[in-house]
């Protein structure tokens, strides 16, 4: 019977296991001292892939991000991925790169030519919820009027990072606060940005502008010493229609003169004030 074994190694084992590539020989003794020395054995070892996982490790909520396997074959070829959530296999994700659109760890195992295989290191992917936007302060106005707009926003995750109004669907220029002052009728959006890169759009916001009236007076711009003229108020609604005028003297209201005419005594500069129902109003140019 043998009773010892010198490996090539030192090692005294009747097996061993080697990690190294090279060439592996055994010497065994009997219980007589006789010695036998085998042949040698080629061992080569097959490097293993090397792979890391790259990417954003955050999505907005509703989208995905992209990760990417970043892989060499250490020996042959590469073969195949295989990605995980968990450690558990994702059905399907088998290429070298990933969308992940929920939040979890992430690996991915690489294989060779050889057989060989390695699993990268866990890839944290975390979402990030979206801003929410309002618009507040939308009342119609009368034409050279105007209405401020407020964004009334929350970050969702992060903070704010910025505001973008736009009418129609297009931005307008230079105005990235959070209040908006509108001059002309439209169809306000304002859309938000967190720190995250999530975006979130208010629903529009239909602002109207009332048409102010128009007038002029017409008349003779004299009289006699002792009798009068008058003046008469040619106006249009503009929108609505006409609730009111007022006569003026130098800008200065005549008490009771809420006519559309007005009997004139007195030299003097006469205006007219003309008010719609939509609580607009234009004055007439000086009748002297």
């Amino acid at each position: 019977d043998l009773v010892s074994y010198l490996w090539s190694t030192s090692a005294t084992t009747q097996t061993i296991n080697v990690t190294t590539s090279g060439s592996y020989t055994v010497t065994t003794t009997n219980a007589n001292g006789c010695t036998a020395t085998s042949a040698p054995v080629v061992v080569s070892i097959n490097a293993s892939p090397t792979v890391s996982i790259t990417g954003v490790n955050y999505f907005c909520a509703g989208n995905s991000t992209n990760l990417t396997a970043n892989a060499t074959a250490g020996s042959g070829s590469i073969t195949g991925y295989q990605w995980q959530e968990s450690s558990v296999d994702i059905s399907g994700a088998t290429n070298s790169t990933y969308s992940a659109n929920a939040p979890g760890s992430y690996t991915v195992i690489v294989y060779n030519s050889n057989g060989c295989s390695t699993t990268s290191a866990p890839f944290v992917v975390s979402q990030a919820n979206n801003p929410t936007v309002n618009i507040t302060g939308n009342a119609p106005f009368c034409a050279g009027g105007s209405i401020l707009l407020t964004a009334n926003a929350t970050a969702g995750s992060g903070s704010i990072a910025g505001y973008q109004w736009q009418e129609s669907n297009i931005d307008i220029v230079g105005q990235t606060n959070s209040t908006f002052t509108a001059t002309a009728a439209g169809s306000y959006t304002v859309i938000v940005t967190n720190t995250f890169g999530c975006t979130a759009a208010s629903v529009p916001v239909v602002v109207t502008l009332f048409a102010s009236p128009t007038v002029s007076i017409t008349g003779i711009n004299y009289a006699c010493q002792g009798n009068s003229q008058t003046l008469s108020a040619n106006a249009t609604a503009g929108s609505g229609s006409i609730t009111g005028y007022q006569w003026q003297e130098s800008n200065v209201d005549i008490p009771g003169e809420t006519n559309s005419t007005y009997s004139v005594s007195a030299a003097g500069s006469y205006t007219v004030i003309v008010y719609n129902s939509n609580g607009c109003s234009t004055t007439s140019a000086p009748f002297v």
